[in-house]
């Protein structure tokens, strides 16, 4: 989940070294509008324009070479033309 219970991924899990990639295809305001209070309970994936792929590396570029904007757990970064994301198994100790 994200900031005040947001469940972008619901069925995520930190240990499985992948990333759950959440894709939603463009869709009308008022499409948008009735699926996106979905997020608080997890339930917008079932919605057929909404899509969710398991991998340990993503790559997302841009085909024009712009920047792709972005935000890192918060905090605005100015981005790049492309970004690659890649899960290392075991680099974080955690203590519950």
């Amino acid at each position: 989940s994200t900031g005040r219970g947001i469940l972008i991924a619901p069925d995520a899990k930190v240990d499985d070294g992948l990333f759950d990639v959440v894709v939603a295809e463009k869709m009308p305001f008022l499409e948008l509008a009735q699926v996106f209070p979905k997020i608080y309970s997890g339930s917008h994936i079932t919605h057929p324009k909404v899509h969710i792929k398991r991998a340990q590396h993503v790559r997302i570029s841009t085909p024009d070479g712009k920047a792709i904007g972005m935000d890192l757990d918060g905090e605005a970064s100015d981005g790049a033309s492309e970004i690659i994301y890649e899960i290392q198994p075991s680099a974080l100790t955690i203590l519950l």
